[in-house]
């Protein structure tokens, strides 16, 4: 009696999967597009510019680059530090850094939101 119950419960289980395989369908394909843009979104290089230090430069160097004003160069070298767990004074050629600079489609650039 036991195996006609499950045997049924198998059946039923499968009319309901060939009744809404389409929405169960759209259901994983909408969670799976969701996780990409979000993981796309939260990763750094899509929202920053990353930079190869070169023999000579510093994160101040690269800060006059982008900033006039001392007190956002300040902000930008003290961003720089945080997010690429650095010394601004203790790097090397080679290195690369992500800096707070979106690319914009056209090429151009600006400063980030540095939240």
């Amino acid at each position: 009696m036991e195996e006609h119950t499950f045997e049924k419960g198998l059946s039923i289980m499968k009319k309901f999967i060939l009744n809404h395989i389409y929405t169960i369908l759209v259901v994983l394909l909408l969670v799976s597009f969701t996780t990409y843009w979000v993981n796309q979104q939260s990763d750094p290089a899509n929202q920053y510019k990353q930079v190869t230090i070169q023999h000579g430069d510093t994160v101040w160097s690269i800060a006059t680059q982008y900033e006039s004003s001392t007190s956002k160069q300040a902000e930008f070298v003290s961003w720089v530090e945080q997010n690429n767990s650095i010394d601004a004074n203790n790097i090397s050629p080679g290195q690369k850094l992500y800096i707070p600079v979106d690319i914009q489609l056209n090429g151009d650039l600006h400063l980030a939101d540095a939240k």
